[in-house]
């Protein structure tokens, strides 16, 4: 702190020595006062300079002519803390980092608190934080604007972002990225992405051998996840893709009720309201299109409820079908007869 004081007034004492003719700023120590103009104070400034050179200066304030503008390192006895008084308003203050902040900077204005200028191709904020369990960067927002907010106003360069998160460190309890919303009042939603370019809102190249997306729920009576494309035209709301060439058994897509207790659930709900096929199957492969596994001899393999193609034209023996089930098969069609259970 003392070789920081002695700069910091080595440097006021030489920039008011190259103008003749202004005023030395005040000090607030009599003994070290200069009298008037630089002209008149050389052997006064030079014992100055040489006792703060030498350490021996007692200098508890620089201040300007009225007072309202100093720099104070006693405002209190024996406090150790450096003060910046602006036009009256205290506006920077520096401790000791143990008692207090090492730098606090104080505001009342509508201008930024802390501005940075950089010019150079160097990194503009540097934190190296050794720390073990405390926050390495923490912002306590009280206002209704934005509590963290990047405006990129440039084409960003090839591989980079405006915001790049990175660790290296085998992450064992933790996730690398939290975001919780702690009221359970609010309906917003936690993250929103809008996104008015033709990219991909949100992209996951998951490269190790885990889940890609994992959803927890714990919600009873919404929806775990919805999908709504209300302005689509020859667009897809889903599409499931793969391309490896792995011969392994496995499903692409999965829905699993896992619960033997839950018989009021459906597996998969389709709803067409549309003059349109409700589902369509195009099995290029030498495998059935459908295969249905009945663990249950005495439940049906398929109920069909409504209509499924009544034509009383078409007839079976002499025992006229309550309805009829319509297969094609390369643009002809064949009819199955359904008969009502006696």
């Amino acid at each position: 702190m003392k070789r920081f004081i002695t700069g910091l007034l080595v440097g006021f004492l030489a920039g008011s020595m190259i103008f003749a003719g202004l005023n030395y700023a005040a000090w607030d120590t009599s003994a070290y006062a200069p009298t008037n103009t630089v002209a008149d104070n050389t052997t006064a400034a030079q014992a100055n300079f040489n006792a703060l050179e030498a350490g021996t200066a007692l200098v508890p304030a620089i201040r300007d002519d009225d007072g309202d503008t100093k720099v104070q390192v006693e405002e209190s006895s024996d406090e150790d803390k450096i003060r910046f008084d602006i036009a009256g308003t205290e506006t920077v203050v520096f401790g000791d980092g143990t008692n207090e902040a090492i730098g606090t900077f104080t505001n009342a204005g509508t201008s930024s608190n802390v501005a940075f200028d950089q010019n150079g191709n160097g990194v503009v904020i540097d934190i190296d934080n050794d720390a073990t369990d405390t926050n390495c960067f923490q912002i306590a927002n009280h206002s209704t604007g934005h509590g963290l907010y990047f405006d990129q106003e440039v084409g960003l360069a090839s591989g980079k972002s405006l915001m790049y998160l990175y660790s290296n460190a085998a992450q064992k309890n933790t996730s690398l990225v939290q975001m919780v919303m702690n009221n359970a009042t609010s309906d917003q939603a936690v993250l929103a992405i809008t996104n008015q370019g033709v990219g991909p809102g949100i992209t996951i190249d998951q490269n190790g051998n885990g889940v890609g997306l994992n959803i927890d729920g714990e919600n009873t009576t919404t929806d775990l996840m919805n999908l709504d494309g209300d302005t689509l035209t020859t667009g897809s709301l889903a599409r499931f893709s793969s391309t490896s060439t792995d011969s392994s058994t496995r499903s692409l897509v999965e829905i699993i009720n896992d619960s033997s207790a839950a018989t009021g659930a459906t597996c998969l709900d389709i709803k067409q309201d549309a003059g349109k096929r409700a589902a369509f199957i195009d099995q290029n492969g030498a495998a059935p299109a459908i295969e249905i596994d009945m663990a249950d001899a005495n439940t049906a393999v398929i109920k069909f409820t409504g209509n499924v193609g009544n034509d009383s034209t078409k007839t079976v023996g002499s025992d006229a079908p309550a309805d009829w089930i319509e297969i094609d098969i390369g643009g002809t069609s064949y009819f199955i007869p359904v008969y009502a259970a006696s």
